[in-house]
């Protein structure tokens, strides 16, 4: 069953495309090391879920590399706007549809991405990587990216920019106007003990700077 989009969902996709309009210097930093490690981490044949694929942004990236790529997103806009993006490429599907009920069968994927969402699912999160293991194959990569315990300063000074209302910020955990909406950071002790429980492990990780970590994870 999809679940429909709700309206702090919304408010977060419209403040993520504000940013993607006018990036600070760090965030197409993190796009640039983002896409390298994403290419490199896929072979020729691989199956890819993008969950959480905003625009194709990364599908485009890929496309020329898997057999095929289905790009999954909450958002009926994204959904049709990376339509519009990829309709050149037959080895492409996007699929209206929530990381936390992903609708596709058990063990299908070479690899799943999952690129800064986590962030923003809050007591979500678990259920998520738990949905995005039980998709992927025995042998599969799950590559997932987050704002790093050091990212801070950097994350407040990108809120501000577009303008998105901060009631509080704790130890990285910021908490916004909009009902229910809270975007968290992650240390590598952080992640460990968020997906050790779920039979995940990190394989590999690369750090953005003092903005991101990407990882790689893979069944225990």
């Amino acid at each position: 069953m999809i679940k429909f989009i709700s309206m702090k969902q919304t408010e977060n996709i419209d403040y993520w495309e504000k940013t993607l309009q006018n990036p600070p210097k760090s965030f197409i930093k993190l796009f640039e090391q983002e896409e390298a490690y994403i290419k490199k981490s896929i072979k020729n044949g691989d199956k890819v879920l993008d969950v959480g694929c905003g625009n194709g942004r990364t599908i485009l990236s890929i496309v020329d590399i898997a057999e095929n790529v289905i790009g999954l997103d909450i958002d009926p806009k994204a959904v049709e706007d990376t339509k519009t993006n990829t309709a050149n490429y037959k080895n492409v599907d996007i699929v209206l549809g929530s990381a936390t009920e992903i609708p596709f069968e058990d063990k299908t994927f070479d690899v799943v991405v999952f690129s800064m969402t986590l962030v923003n699912l809050d007591t979500e999160k678990s259920k998520a990587l738990s949905e995005m293991k039980r998709v992927a194959k025995d042998d599969a990569k799950i590559i997932v990216s987050v704002y790093s315990e050091k990212a801070t300063e950097e994350r407040a000074n990108m809120y501000k920019q577009v303008n998105v209302p901060i009631e509080s910020e704790v130890n990285g955990r910021f908490v916004f106007g909009i009902e229910g909406l809270v975007s968290e950071q992650f240390s590598i002790e952080d992640m460990k003990t968020m997906i050790e429980p779920l039979g995940l492990e990190i394989d590999g990780y690369e750090e953005v700077e003092k903005l991101a970590y990407i990882f790689t994870l893979k069944k225990v």
